[in-house]
């Protein structure tokens, strides 16, 4: 296999350190930090250059004996990245360059939310974003999709919040009718790998990301990875059980945080209060029914009423990451999504957490999402991104072989 090749490995790690840096090494730098003569490194690189996956830029100035080396960059003039994520039952598309810098987005609504019309939409979508693609494309798609997902085989095995209890196939069609690989991951794990990677400056590797939206999924990471699972599962922090005389949850238990923290969980509670309470609220002057965002928006001007239905998500939420904390003891919880991308209830949250902490307990910092609205997009096209070398490699490879041979 290509994978166990010692000449894939050299350019692989070669084209990592280039992307992972975004610039800050030199040919000698690279040699140094993967143990490897500098004529390999030279000659890697120089295919690069060939090909157009790399160009050189101004060199970096250092004292000291030697000529100055020049500074390594992606081309981001030739070769551009696609990726889509489902948000708020919406396809979000976006072209990026080989840094993540988005530069063409475009949006499909799905309706109705069937898994026939979810997969028509998106590669509609993508027809469109390859048809104004600025230069060379990448021969591969990140996809961001609600539920469980069989990450080897690109289906999503289940996705409760939607009612669809069997697969949907997303890779097979891609490929079929693309002609293209792709990564299809759970969207709330992409955010968080954008979190991770584009909003992280003190470089915390130990944190968990909670997307609260239709469905409720983290993504953590330990160590600087992000934990899969033993079959991708991990994070299904939705099916944890708060009240065990709760309501009924799709998964057969009673009173799992799904049942209290989601969009359909936070409506019918907002409808209840109205009905049965006379707390103050601007939706009493409201014609036709509450959506997330109202309530939402209603909880940063004070709305009495939205702050109240906030405050129930907090404290079974607070209950979840109590468990995490004890079991996972992450440094940083970033939450997301139409819910958790909230400033009250990222605040009741740490009030009741600052609360319950006792001698033995380190609860850490929660706070909000700093990536928006494309978080889990970002996400998607950071891992065409980090798998540009394995997508191009083919390609690449013939390149070399119709390259004159040095004299």
């Amino acid at each position: 296999m290509r994978y166990e090749d010692m000449e894939y490995e050299n350019y692989g790690n070669v084209l990592g350190y280039i992307i992972s840096d975004s610039g800050a090494l030199t040919r000698t730098e690279i040699a140094r930090k993967l143990g490897l003569s500098k004529a390999t490194v030279t000659q890697v690189i120089n295919r690069f250059i060939a090909y157009g996956l790399v160009h050189e830029g101004g060199k970096i100035t250092k004292a000291g004996k030697g000529r100055p080396g020049n500074l390594l960059y992606m081309n981001n003039n030739m070769w551009f990245v696609l990726g889509a994520s489902l948000s708020e039952n919406t396809w979000q598309f976006a072209i990026a360059d080989l840094t993540g810098s988005i530069v063409s987005t475009y949006e499909l609504p799905v309706s109705p939310m069937v898994p026939e019309v979810f997969v028509s939409r998106l590669l509609e979508g993508l027809k469109h974003m390859i048809s104004l693609c600025p230069g060379k494309l990448l021969p591969g798609v990140g996809i961001g999709v609600p539920g469980v997902v069989d990450q080897e085989h690109g289906d999503i095995v289940f996705a409760y919040d939607y009612g669809w209890n069997s697969r949907v196939n997303i890779s097979e069609q891609i490929r079929r009718e693309l002609n293209m690989e792709s990564f299809v991951r759970n969207r709330n794990h992409l955010a968080g790998i954008a979190e991770y990677k584009y909003a992280n400056p003190e470089k915390e590797q130990s944190m968990i990301y909670i997307g609260i939206g239709s469905g409720i999924r983290a993504a953590i990471f330990s160590a600087g990875h992000i934990i899969r699972g033993a079959d991708g599962r991990a994070g299904r922090i939705s099916h944890i059980q708060i009240d065990p005389d709760g309501k009924l949850c799709s998964c057969g238990k009673r009173g799992c945080l799904f049942t209290i923290a989601n969009e359909h969980a936070l409506l019918e509670d907002v409808s209840n209060m109205l009905s049965s309470t006379d707390i103050h609220s601007v939706l009493r002057t409201r014609e036709g029914s509450a959506q997330v965002r109202d309530i939402m928006a209603l909880t940063e001007d004070g709305d009495e009423l939205a702050l109240e239905a906030v405050h129930h998500i907090a404290s079974a939420m607070t209950k979840a990451i109590r468990i995490l904390s004890v079991v996972l003891n992450p440094r940083k919880i970033v939450l997301g999504g139409s819910i958790g991308d909230s400033e009250a209830l990222v605040r009741f949250i740490n009030e009741e957490l600052d609360e319950s902490a006792g001698l033995q307990d380190i609860y850490p910092d929660v706070c909000r999402c700093s990536i928006k609205p494309y978080g889990s997009l970002l996400g998607a096209i950071s891992l065409v991104i980090d798998n540009s070398f394995s997508l191009v490699y083919d390609d690449f490879i013939a390149f070399v072989k119709q390259q004159p041979s040095s004299p």
